[in-house]
């Protein structure tokens, strides 16, 4: 197997086990076990555990974040100098991850990890996400104090937190289809699902905070 497919295996089955079992719980042995290397191999891709957690966050954080700079861009070209509208610039944060985690099942695995990242106190996750994500929210931050004035910028933060967290909610709801299926009979279409969710963010983005 060439080195290129082996660091995307090893990548491929921690992310598998960390969203089925936790990351607390899963250890360099059970990645190895299950990716049929040697410790030798995750050492010369990754160098350590943390390391290895590290990039199974990085790779996915970064592809979808240059998806959203990308339509942040074409969004800042295509309105100015007008205010660009919250509906678009949720569509351009929350279509790609939303879209990732749909796309397959190591999209969805990545999702359920991020849930489970909520529950667990993991300082190298923390510090991951925060690397990855300040810079691309400070840059859509300045566009929805445009479109969305907040009563100060730890609110209109807040407001892109909770719509990132429905965002992640929306992914992972068809792994609780029978519970919604009780409640209302509906297929999962994805774009349908997609732009219920930029509808309901933008509700909140624009609310009257007073």
């Amino acid at each position: 197997m060439a080195k290129k497919n082996t660091r995307l295996h090893i990548l491929d089955c921690a992310e598998e086990l960390f969203a089925e079992r936790g990351i607390a719980e899963v250890s360099l042995r059970d990645i190895i076990s299950k990716a049929e290397v040697n410790l030798a191999a995750v050492h010369y891709h990754f160098g350590s555990r943390d390391d290895l957690i590290r990039e199974v966050f990085r790779r996915r954080l970064k592809e979808v974040n240059t998806q959203r700079l990308s339509e942040l861009e074409k969004l800042r070209e295509e309105y100015s100098p007008e205010v660009i509208p919250t509906q678009k610039l949720l569509r351009a944060f929350l279509a790609a991850p939303f879209l990732m985690g749909k796309r397959d099942s190591g999209g969805a695995n990545f999702f359920r990890i991020i849930a489970r990242a909520h529950a667990e106190t993991n300082e190298v996750v923390s510090e991951e996400l925060l690397f990855q994500l300040k810079d691309v929210i400070q840059e859509f931050l300045k566009e929805f104090k445009k479109s969305a004035p907040a009563e100060d910028d730890t609110e209109q933060l807040m407001r892109l937190v909770f719509s990132a967290g429905a965002m992640v909610q929306a992914v992972l709801a068809p792994m609780k289809e029978q519970f919604i299926k009780a409640l209302a009979d509906t297929d999962f279409d994805n774009e349908k699902m997609l732009e219920m969710l930029i509808r309901f963010c933008a509700a909140g983005m624009e609310a009257d905070g007073k």
